[in-house]
């Protein structure tokens, strides 16, 4: 593990890209082309819900009703092109969590 700030760290086992930094986690499985974003550790069992906010991404509940973390599938195909990058910000629309 590479670590790149006091506070952060990346790391590749298994050739997923893991990186965090303070509470945050996140981490790119190429294979899967999917990547999960995680607010801070979950513990097993307290994800009691996913809603799916479009076919490609996904958001984890706590009871409450608690953002946990989300998950993007199809990652590459979300990202803007190469070509495009250097014209757009490439900010995606989120829809609220309900």
């Amino acid at each position: 593990m590479r670590k790149n700030t006091r506070q952060g760290s990346i790391s590749s086992p298994n050739g997923i890209l893991s990186v965090t930094h303070g509470a945050t986690h996140v981490t790119y499985a190429p294979e899967a082309d999917a990547a999960y974003f995680s607010l801070k550790k979950i513990k097993k069992g307290e994800a009691v819900r996913t809603v799916q906010l479009q076919p490609w991404l996904l958001a984890d509940l706590d009871k409450k009703g608690a953002l946990l973390g989300i998950e993007m599938l199809f990652v590459s195909n979300q990202l803007p092109r190469a070509s495009t990058r250097k014209k757009t910000l490439g900010i995606m629309a989120v829809p609220a969590i309900v």
